[in-house]
């Protein structure tokens, strides 16, 4: 069974990813902070990383994504998610 989604407008994804990248970021910063006072680093440090790494990092990893220059699969569209569903052989 194949379900077609229709496709989204390109500024619902973009802003759908602005908001994820934000989210991600936020995590991050989190996990970093409690690391650093249990261990007594300044918090300074942690926006330094931030600022110098980690957005770096995610605009790096979005920048192909987000020009549509790079699709997940050569043969991709963007016109909309396709999800397929297999039903499960038994074992016997």
């Amino acid at each position: 069974m194949v379900i077609n989604w229709p496709a989204r407008p390109a500024a619902d994804l973009k802003q759908q990813l602005e908001n994820d990248k934000l989210e991600l970021k936020a995590q991050i910063r989190s996990a970093f902070a409690d690391l650093a006072s249990r261990h007594g680093i300044a918090q300074g440090e942690v926006d330094h990383v931030m600022w110098a790494y980690i957005d770096q990092a995610v605009g790096d990893l979005t920048f192909a994504h987000e020009r549509g220059v790079a699709p997940a699969n050569k043969g991709e569209t963007r016109s909309g998610a396709v999800l397929a569903f297999e039903r499960q052989r038994s074992l016997n």
